[in-house]
């Protein structure tokens, strides 16, 4: 690569046109060259790393400043959605011998033991809810194992529903209590956690909805989520054509987004 390419690369001023014809350039240079292979990669990483990434091997910075670079850097090359899949690594990292604390709507916390499913199911209850239920509460809690972490007795007796534990409950029950004076917004949410295997399958719905029938609710107010650490997670991938219909799926990476699965539409 010729030193006015290669300045025009390492320019952050450059506008993207100039960085891709310098790139080529240099890719067609060291096709062209007859280096080893360890030096042409070597020679490759500097030149095609961008001015503002360099800047961030800067010996003289101290913690805080090297900190402000990175999350600069980050939110002007990475979307969101890359930044959360950084954060859920970061937190299953530092977090692989601690519990994990989720912090329950009305301001209780329960620990779970560390894990990935721990992670998915903390996001449930402290982003989803708050962002798709008008009201919610906790009314059943539990990790792998089948170890119950919160179990609302008063709440669920209150609504008709029997909690057997030795039934195949999902792993997560939330109650959305709605705004409406006459009740409408009422909502049970059926949640799955799913970190390897066990997604709300037509089968796993049925078995859901006749639990709630049984205690006397509407069809209507029944709701069934299977969420996921990522919708690039392979686990996803591998089950998503098992989810049953009329279901939704939810991605702790996408938090303010969600999957509905619209089955047969009646009157069409």
């Amino acid at each position: 690569m010729r030193k006015t390419e290669q300045s025009a690369w390492l320019n952050p001023h450059s506008s993207p046109l100039e960085c891709y014809m310098a790139c080529k350039a240099m890719a067609k240079g060291y096709a062209e060259s007859r280096k080893t292979d360890k030096v042409r990669s070597s020679h490759a990483r500097a030149f095609c790393t961008a001015a503002d990434f360099i800047d961030l091997f800067d010996d003289g910075l101290s913690d805080d400043e090297l900190g402000q670079r990175i999350e600069k850097w980050q939110k002007a090359h990475l979307t969101l959605a890359a930044r959360s899949r950084l954060h859920l690594v970061r937190q299953g990292a530092t977090r692989s011998k601690d519990a994990v604390v989720v912090t329950f709507p009305n301001g209780e916390t329960r620990s779970m033991k560390s894990g990935k499913s721990s992670l998915i199911t903390k996001a449930v209850i402290e982003q989803y809810a708050i962002r798709f239920l008008k009201e919610p509460t906790v009314l059943w809690l539990s990790e792998s194992g089948k170890k119950v972490v919160e179990r609302d007795d008063s709440l669920a007796k209150r609504l008709g529903l029997r909690i057997d534990p030795s039934k195949a409950l999902p792993d997560i029950i939330l109650v959305d209590l709605g705004d409406d004076a006459d009740g409408s917004g009422f909502l049970v949410v059926f949640v799955e956690v799913v970190a390897s295997d066990g997604p709300v399958h037509a089968h796993r719905k049925k078995q859901l909805t006749e639990m709630a029938v049984q205690a006397g609710f509407e069809l209507s107010s029944l709701k069934f989520l299977t969420a996921y650490a990522d919708r690039e997670d392979p686990v996803f991938k591998q089950t998503v054509s098992n989810l049953a219909w009329d279901t939704a799926a939810w991605f702790v990476s996408e938090p303010d987004n969600i999957i509905l699965l619209e089955g047969e539409i009646r009157g069409a």
